[in-house]
């Protein structure tokens, strides 16, 4: 186990090494961070959407729809 160590602790390849460890490390949470920042934010969208016009229909009759964007 000790000779693992120097790798773990970013002591083998010096600064840059223990720079790449930390980053690593912040990475791994960025996307549960962002997911439930994100989440709140497409449900009030979503809430909030309001029917547009059909433009599709020729006139004759228009429908309305909710987007699908």
């Amino acid at each position: 186990m000790d000779r693992m160590w120097p790798i773990h602790s970013g002591k083998t390849f010096g600064w840059p090494s223990r720079i790449l460890v930390c980053l690593t490390g912040l990475a791994c949470p960025v996307p549960y961070i962002i997911g439930v920042i994100r989440w709140p934010q497409k449900r009030r969208a979503k809430r909030l959407k309001t029917p547009v016009l059909d433009q599709r229909s020729h006139g004759a009759t228009n429908r309305i729809t909710a987007r699908n964007d």
